[in-house]
């Protein structure tokens, strides 16, 4: 991993820790991509074909990331030449927010009746929400059939939590937090999509903040620009 704005953040807050991580990323297609190399009665042409799809993707990817990067400096300098932009930005609040899967309904513990099997079962949805700055995790629970697992509805969950944040601080007078820093992965739609960006871009100004930062982890060269927005 680069020395991103993420290593900074860990660094600062945390000096005797050291990130690791393996030395090369796992990506989907080109794992599938590998393992057909592997088969013994390729053809040349064949060989060729899935090593050209393979130099093809990774190319795509590169070239993915470089343009959301530049389109971003590209934007601020034509709408926003004199924002100012710090060299490191020290946030006040940490959190890290994902959706945390489904429990199935209802639940028999490690016992499960053979008639169960061919039920429907309702799901019980959850996201979480650890407020690392606090060491507090908040986990909300709500029935599938009421809201699906998309990023509206993830970004609801979201602002309910931002909203009784700040409620609950100015009732025990604690100062509003200036800089928020969401850590997210990069799944894309739930974390990664139109709907999340416009989210955090209204979050940045009805909420107050001075500065709305995301950091997406960086899994794989599949995905788009990953390491900051």
């Amino acid at each position: 991993m680069s020395y991103s704005r993420f290593t900074q953040y860990v660094h600062y807050i945390y000096p005797g820790v050291r990130l690791t991580r393996t030395a090369e990323d796992l990506c989907d297609c080109c794992v599938r991509l590998d393992i057909f190399l592997q088969q013994p009665d390729l053809s040349e042409d064949e060989i060729q074909a899935i090593l050209l799809e393979k130099k093809t993707h990774i190319d795509e990817a590169i070239a993915q990331r470089r343009f959301v990067s530049s389109f971003i400096k590209e934007y601020i300098t034509l709408h926003a030449p004199n924002q100012s932009i710090p060299n490191e930005i020290i946030p006040d609040t940490i959190q890290a927010d994902d959706y945390g899967g489904g429990i199935s309904m209802p639940y028999y513990g490690h016992s499960r009746p053979s008639a169960d099997y061919f039920n429907s079962n309702l799901m019980i949805q959850n996201f979480v929400v650890a407020d690392i700055t606090h060491g507090i995790n908040n986990v909300y629970f709500y029935d599938e059939r009421g809201q699906d697992k998309n990023a509206d509805v993830l970004c609801s969950l979201r602002l309910l939590y931002h909203l009784k944040t700040i409620q609950r601080n100015a009732c025990n007078g604690v100062t509003a937090a200036e800089v928020s820093f969401s850590l997210l992965d990069n799944c894309v739609g739930q974390n990664k999509s139109k709907v999340v960006m416009m989210f955090f871009a209204m979050l940045s100004i009805i909420i107050p903040y001075k500065k709305v930062v995301l950091c997406f982890l960086l899994p794989g060269h599949s995905h788009n620009i990953a390491d900051r927005v």
